[in-house]
């Protein structure tokens, strides 16, 4: 079986392990009340990693990312469609879902941006929680996307100004923690806002992690997290990106005119009424990978799941690699901006490997955006890859043994493409050498996405439409 088959059957494991339907049906339990019952819903207790809710027709849904439809589908085949009385979930442009009533599904936020529709979900989404009382049981459902498709900003700012923001500080390297940080200081749903709206209803917050380290305050911008926010930090996060003077006036306007007694903090808010739970994260979705690239046999080593950086860097660091077990060499590079105990993570998982081997991590590394091309970190981290092998010299290349270097986003997007990642083999090297093509240009244009098209016309290209779920990206090298 060729390797690029070998790629479909590891990555297809991931994303089944972290399907969001599987996931929250693991956790929940319904148990039904014992009594003859002659209304609408049948009563009894939702239980959940050791706690326990009433249901009696009482429960509202509301939830958001790119997992959320899966997750709604899965509560109301749990606690059943006629004890839910109403519910809303944002969802990204084109997701596919099955029927949710009395659940509505309203899509927004293409290639993972705020916009106007994600701007009216999120509007109604407040209204609905905000509009629970102490019988009720608000069940809301986190996951990745989810800052996009609940975007309602605070004060003054519009959805544009905010999504220009955001984008700014995106392109300039910021990581996602940064990221969210500043979501949640200009967002009226974040940090925890959205769970403090819905008291004195009791809030079940489910939450599937797409950031490393599962930090459930930072996941989706945490809506039902309470915590604090600090606008200094925000504005201290632009000057280290040097962003300040491109952002919109009304975005630092807002931030710097905060009074003391404005400022969002958790010492101010009811907390005991939200109960947040953690239901999957990459971890389980990289495990599922190794488990099937071992039984192809694979010497398999699984290295991280917190893998951070540029993807240009992480894509020198797998090729030198690559070219360190194929060429039986030593080859190092002084490129990588990488940190230094990453590095040695790599290292040390990679002594004494024996062959075919098979290397998997994930995690979400990050791309300074300096051009104006198309792409998105896993393709960039490919190109990289390829740039990096196409130096040795066509020599050194035909010695490599058969390999592949594939990174792939979970959610089946990789930045603003139709495209979930690609990978590189030794034939697609040997026909970059041929072909003409400027591959450092691409580059350093941020072009990828155009490069990967314009070479085998597509073919190492990745495409395999919204996965419905999202816990960050896996990479897998391969090596005969």
């Amino acid at each position: 079986m060729a390797l690029v088959n070998h790629l479909e059957l590891i990555y297809q494991a991931a994303i089944k392990a972290v399907s969001p339907y599987k996931l929250v049906r693991d956790v929940l339990k319904f148990v039904p009340a014992d009594i003859p019952v002659s209304r609408v819903g049948k009563p009894g207790l939702l239980k959940c990693s050791g706690h326990c809710f009433e249901v009696d027709s009482n429960v509202k849904i509301v939830g958001c990312g790119k997992a959320a439809a899966g997750m709604v589908k899965s509560v109301l085949d749990t606690v059943g469609p006629k004890n839910v009385s109403e519910g809303i979930v944002s969802v990204p442009v084109g997701s596919c879902y099955h029927d949710l009533s009395p659940v509505r599904v309203l899509e927004g936020a293409a290639y993972n941006l705020p916009d106007h529709n994600s701007e009216s979900a999120a509007k109604e989404i407040l209204s609905l929680v905000s509009s629970a009382t102490t019988n009720d049981l608000v069940v809301v459902l986190v996951t990745g996307g989810g800052s996009a498709l609940l975007s309602l900003p605070e004060g003054n700012i519009t959805i544009d100004e905010k999504k220009a923001a955001i984008t700014t500080l995106a392109n300039a390297g910021a990581s996602i923690e940064e990221v969210n940080r500043v979501r949640q200081c200009i967002s009226r749903t974040k940090a925890g806002k959205l769970g403090v709206a819905a008291y004195p209803a009791k809030v079940l917050s489910l939450i599937l992690s797409d950031i490393i380290g599962d930090p459930l305050e930072v996941i989706a911008s945490g809506p039902t997290v309470v915590q604090d926010t600090s606008p200094q930090h925000c504005i201290s996060i632009f000057e280290k990106y040097n962003i300040t003077k491109s952002l919109p006036d009304s975005v630092i306007g807002y931030l710097t005119n905060l009074t003391e007694e404005n400022i969002f903090s958790r010492a101010n808010q009811p907390t005991d009424h939200i109960v947040n739970i953690l239901i999957g994260n990459n971890e389980i979705a990289t495990r599922a990978a190794y488990e099937v690239a071992s039984s192809l046999g694979y010497c398999t080593n699984m290295w991280s799941c917190g893998i951070t950086g540029e993807a240009k860097d992480i894509g020198i660091l797998y090729s030198s690699w690559v070219a360190g077990v194929g060429l039986q060499e030593t080859h190092t590079t002084n490129d990588m901006l990488l940190s230094q105990s990453l590095i040695n993570q790599f290292c040390k998982v990679i002594q004494d490997v024996q062959r075919p081997l098979c290397l998997i991590g994930s995690g979400e590394p990050v791309v300074n955006v300096r051009g104006s091309g198309k792409g998105g970190r896993n393709q960039e981290l490919v190109l990289s890859a390829l740039l990096w092998l196409s130096t040795l010299g066509r020599d050194a290349v035909h010695k490599l043994p058969e390999f592949l270097i594939a990174s792939v986003g979970t959610d089946g997007q990789d930045g603003p493409t139709d495209y979930a990642g690609a990978y590189v083999d030794k034939p697609t090297l040997l026909r970059q050498l041929d072909s003409g093509l400027n591959t450092a240009l691409y580059l350093e244009n941020n072009d990828s996405n155009t490069f990967f098209k314009l070479l085998n016309n597509g073919r190492n290209l990745i495409q395999t439409g919204s996965t419905g779920t999202n816990v960050m990206d896996v990479h897998i090298i391969l090596i005969m």
